[in-house]
């Protein structure tokens, strides 16, 4: 009978104290071992028993920890490709697209069970359509391996039929089938809890990472080796960081050049920004307006940092090249979302200090942009010492002219 699909079973983390069944059968193999059929067998009852919403699995995806429990979970995808090979553990119904049925864990388990017993997967295909045709045909059971019971073949029969109504009815009664087959031998399938996990506190062991050899008898001369290497490099950073250190210039283009004669040469750069007349910060200290050329004494790193209204800045970590020469430098810089106006600013005399917000941004004869809509404060710096200041808040698109005299 078929049931609505219901929702994957919860996922979780797996312990360090968790074997998957295909790492467990990986291991074993390597080994020249194999999964004993009581303890494969009892794997698969107790997943029988403990399931809960999932209709397929598959090895990888079958744990039990070092106490015997065992959890299930559903892979993402009923088909998977190993290597070259495609493979499933699935019900037909799942593969082929088909609303899954109840049973549908069982012929999944049953598949899982029938490797363990047999050392070889039960649908395996070159292609997918060749998968997919081969789940179309009753399930051949292979050669279950020695030490298995003769009651186990029909059970696994029954479990791996493609017609979902010749299933068990329940998981409970499919499980209490598999528990049957052992009978016959009293003890067994109550000792195979035991040994699955033995198997799995071996594999956990074999997993975890190889234990650290002792501490060496020589740690106190590392240690003091240790110690006097940062000492000494904290004493190299120390005379770094507080030696006098000569300053970056910023001299306009065609200037001609500060640098004293015979004093040490410093890397330069034409820098420029775009679009033109950013402000030029360095380690904090305002030095111009691009372009221009920046000149860097060598032996530390800058902090470069270039701002425009309305535009994001841009800031870069410098470290002056010993060759560079001129070497040119552009920054651009992205404007941002705000709505824009423009105040130009003339001066009598010219080449005045504009700030805008108390942030230098210009000289003049200039045109300032800004956030149209908002109060700015507009100020003129004159040589002599002078200043000129305008409260202002312009419209969208708005361009307006001021002129700025010294008092």
């Amino acid at each position: 009978m078929a049931v609505p699909p219901q929702p994957p079973p919860k996922r979780w983390r797996v312990s360090p104290r968790e074997t998957s069944v295909a790492a467990l059968v990986e291991r074993l193999a390597r080994e020249g071992r194999q999964v004993p059929a009581p303890v494969a067998v009892r794997l698969v009852a107790d997943a029988l028993r403990g399931a809960e919403g999932a209709f397929f699995t598959a090895p990888s995806h079958l744990f039990f920890d070092d106490g015997g429990r065992v959890r299930l979970a559903s892979p993402d995808k009923p088909v998977v490709q190993l290597g070259a090979a495609w493979r499933t553990w699935a019900a037909p119904e799942v593969v082929l697209g088909q609303p899954p049925t109840a049973s549908a864990l069982q012929f999944s388990l049953g598949a899982v069970l029938a490797e363990l017993l047999a050392g070889a997967p039960l649908y395996s295909a070159t292609t997918r359509d060749e998968l997919l045709a081969s789940l179309r045909r009753p399930a051949p059971l292979p050669p279950l391996g020695p030490g298995v019971p003769h009651e186990l073949a029909p059970v696994l029969t029954r479990m791996l039929q493609a017609d979902a109504g010749a299933r068990y009815a329940t998981h409970a009664d499919c499980a209490d089938a598999l528990a049957a087959c052992f009978s016959h031998a009293k003890g067994a399938f109550e000792r195979a809890a035991a040994t699955r996990a033995t198997l799995a506190r071996e594999s956990a062991l074999a997993s975890r990472p190889p234990q650290a050899p002792p501490p060496s008898a020589r740690w106190p001369f590392l240690l003091a080796f240790v110690g006097v290497a940062c000492a000494g490099a904290g004493l190299a950073w120390y005379q770094t960081t507080t030696a006098p250190k000569a300053p970056a210039t910023f001299t306009r283009p065609g200037a001609p050049g500060e640098e004293a004669p015979g004093a040490p040469r410093k890397p330069t750069y034409l820098l420029s920004s775009t679009p033109p007349g950013a402000a030029l910060w360095v380690d904090g200290q305002h030095l111009g307006f691009a372009p221009g050329r920046l000149a860097l004494p060598l032996g530390r790193r800058y902090e470069v940092r270039l701002t425009l209204p309305c535009h994001h800045p841009e800031t870069l970590r410098l470290s002056p090249d010993e060759d560079a020469v001129d070497a040119p430098l552009t920054v651009t810089l992205r404007r941002t979302s705000a709505p824009l106006a423009v105040a130009a600013v003339r001066s009598v005399p010219d080449d005045s200090l504009v700030l805008l917000d108390a942030q230098p941004v210009a000289r003049t004869p200039a045109e300032v942009p800004l956030e149209a809509n908002r109060r700015h404060t507009l100020q003129v710096v004159f040589p002599d010492g002078g200043a000129w200041k305008q409260d202002l808040q312009l419209q969208e698109h708005q361009h307006r002219t001021w002129e700025a005299r010294s008092p």
